[in-house]
């Protein structure tokens, strides 16, 4: 018999990161000479990784040394990730519910691995995932398919009866490559552009109400 897995997204997903995220950037602009963003502009930037969010959040700085600054950012939000960041409202019910309920957990994100990890288990929830993946891991970024195809296989679970969930297109998109079903929270800081989803829920709950009534 195989197994249902739900892989999800961290950043506008699980974990409102925003205040940390914006918080570091600040202090990375400020080291090159920058002005202060607000965190609503910053928000706009994520969701292709770490890089794309530096060189979005430099766009106004032609001569900036993009390499140095990612360099910088990935030291200011390593010593900043856990300062503020919080789950979303439900989240941490929900997550346990579903465990419960005998779904495998997972995280697929393209926010370093490393810290997806420390996150999860600062808010004290790494153990309800049978694996944490992100960014540094050695799988391809989303929406590329690789490391959902590796969790499908090691623990033996069916796509069609498994959900991938995020904020983001490409949250999306991986579900689509992937043959899973997939979820867009609305709450969360991306968009879906056009891409085909299975539900949209507007808080956590609605998701796990949408999961465990199939």
């Amino acid at each position: 018999m195989q197994n249902k897995i739900l892989i999800f997204d961290m950043d506008g997903a699980l974990i409102d990161s925003i205040p940390d995220i914006a918080y570091a950037m600040n202090k990375t602009r400020a080291e090159f000479g920058c002005k202060e963003l607000s965190e609503k502009t910053i928000e706009s930037y994520i969701g292709n990784g770490l890089r794309k969010l530096v060189e979005r959040a430099f766009q106004d700085d032609d001569a900036i040394d993009l390499d140095a600054a990612v360099l910088r950012q990935r030291e200011n939000y390593t010593r900043y990730s856990t300062r503020a960041t919080s789950f979303f409202p439900g989240v941490e019910e929900g997550l346990s519910t579903l465990h419960k309920a005998g779904y495998l957990l997972g995280v697929f994100s393209n926010k370093p691995g490393r810290l997806c990890r420390r996150i999860l288990e600062h808010l004290g929830a790494l153990e309800l995932f049978v694996e944490v993946l992100g960014a540094e891991d050695g799988y391809a970024l989303k929406p590329e398919p690789e490391a959902v195809q590796y969790l499908l296989e090691k623990y033996n679970c069916d796509p069609k009866k498994s959900w991938f969930a995020g904020d983001h297109y490409t949250d999306l998109q991986c579900a689509e490559n992937s043959g899973l079903k997939g979820c867009f929270f609305t709450y969360g800081y991306g968009n879906p552009r056009q891409v085909k989803m299975d539900c949209g829920a507007d808080t956590f709950a609605d998701f796990v109400a949408e999961v465990l009534s199939a």
